[in-house]
């Protein structure tokens, strides 16, 4: 293996972490940001493993095994934070259920959101205090864990989305911001503008070559720190 003897990195992401406009990039880690570490370090990549990828997804499969990493680039959250209609929501949470109950002795805790979604209200995978009490403090306990932020939402504008989004999209901060608030490595992509969205992005949520570009700068500049002593 071309990287066997270099730092150890792993990089666990949700369906953010490849270009999503074409078909032959679908779950093509060169297609993002990804090619750098594969490249340059020895990196195991965990690419949109479920049908929808979560934090609890990344704690179930790499629990014990933190140790083993240099650097954990853990790009998840938008499947555990935004706002889904109560019948979608209640699906997501039946698929984590079970690994929730083994991981931490109980099923995820949730809100219920006033705001209504195609007829109805609707809710996130767990709330904020289910978020603080479990998975907070399972992810400050990772060595050298970068966590990487979602972004805003444009209202209004959907991009190459065949659907309108829920109004409360923007949840997901609420929820984001306190990782970014507690962990010590962390790329923050909140101070987006409108245009940035736009200009980076396809759809509010997965990025287009600009937008991997633009990250990876950022993603080089934290990592790096962290893996400054390869030689």
């Amino acid at each position: 293996m071309k990287n066997h003897q270099k730092k150890k990195v792993l990089i666990f992401t949700d369906s953010r972490g490849f270009e999503i406009t074409k078909m032959t990039n679908r779950k093509n880690p060169l297609s993002s940001y990804i090619r750098y570490y594969i490249e340059n370090y020895n990196t195991t990549v965990r690419l949109c493993r479920y049908k929808h990828t979560t934090i609890l997804d990344f704690i179930a499969e790499y629990r014990g095994k933190y140790d083993e990493y240099d650097l954990i680039i853990l790009h998840c959250g938008v499947v555990d934070f935004s706002p889904r209609p109560m019948s979608n929501g209640q699906y997501v949470h039946s698929s984590k259920k079970e690994k929730c109950i083994k991981l931490f002795g109980e099923e995820p805790k949730f809100d219920t959101y006033s705001t209504e979604y195609e007829g109805e209200l609707t809710r996130s995978l767990y709330n904020k205090d289910f978020l603080d009490d479990y998975i907070l403090s399972e992810l400050k306990s990772i060595p050298n864990l970068l966590w990487i932020s979602s972004n805003p939402v444009i209202e209004g504008w959907d991009g190459n989305y065949k659907r309108k989004r829920p109004k409360n999209m923007n949840i997901i901060q609420k929820l984001d911001n306190h990782l970014i608030s507690n962990l010590p490595l962390v790329i923050s992509l909140w101070d987006w503008t409108n245009e940035d969205v736009k200009r980076y992005t396809v759809d509010n949520i997965h990025f287009n070559k600009m937008g991997f570009d633009k990250l990876l700068v950022e993603m080089k500049r934290v990592s790096e720190i962290v893996l400054r002593s390869e030689n």
